[in-house]
């Protein structure tokens, strides 16, 4: 017959265990550690560098990817405020390049899938998978975001001056 303090002790393990398992579990589906970079000089290696510059919260670095028309109409405050949840809820996030399509016009579309995976303790993991789409432009020699890029869902239209009065 076992004692109280065995059975203690049997429980303090078992939850170290669990705690030991989930901190594995984390750090293996940890998207800093998977996947190579992508040279900057590339379509796919823009869109790696614009997700990963949300993620650290590098919002000026993710505007700069923008094409000079999207950063006049979406601010760095705009990013910020459109997909500051996509940084605060990174982890367990991995970003895979699914394809790259030529269009016409010079532009060049890239679409990535996105998976989370959430560990919960003691024992659920929950996984989910969507895909994004980003269409891309060079512009002075660099690859651009044409279009306003998933994480953030829109850019508000820039305020327009009041017009004079009539005289």
């Amino acid at each position: 017959m076992r004692s109280s303090s065995s059975r203690w002790l049997l429980a303090v393990a078992l939850v170290v265990v669990l705690l030991i398992a989930a901190s594995v579990t984390v750090v293996l589906v940890n998207p800093r550690e998977s996947g190579k970079i992508l040279s900057e000089e590339t379509p796919e290696g823009i869109v790696q560098r614009f997700i990963r510059a949300i993620q650290d919260q590098d919002y000026e670095l993710a505007h700069s990817y923008l094409t000079a028309k999207l950063r006049s109409d979406c601010t760095v405050d705009q990013i910020k405020s459109m997909s500051h949840w996509f940084a605060e809820s990174s982890q367990g996030r991995q970003v895979d390049l699914i394809d790259k399509e030529q269009l016409s016009r010079g532009r060049v579309a890239v679409r990535v899938r996105i998976t989370e995976v959430r560990v919960s303790p003691p024992f659920m993991v929950n996984e989910s998978d969507h895909q994004e789409r980003y269409v891309l432009v060079q512009e002075d020699g660099q690859w651009r975001l044409t279009e306003t890029p998933w994480p953030i869902s829109w850019c508000p239209p820039p305020e327009k001056p009041a017009p004079a009065p009539a005289p």
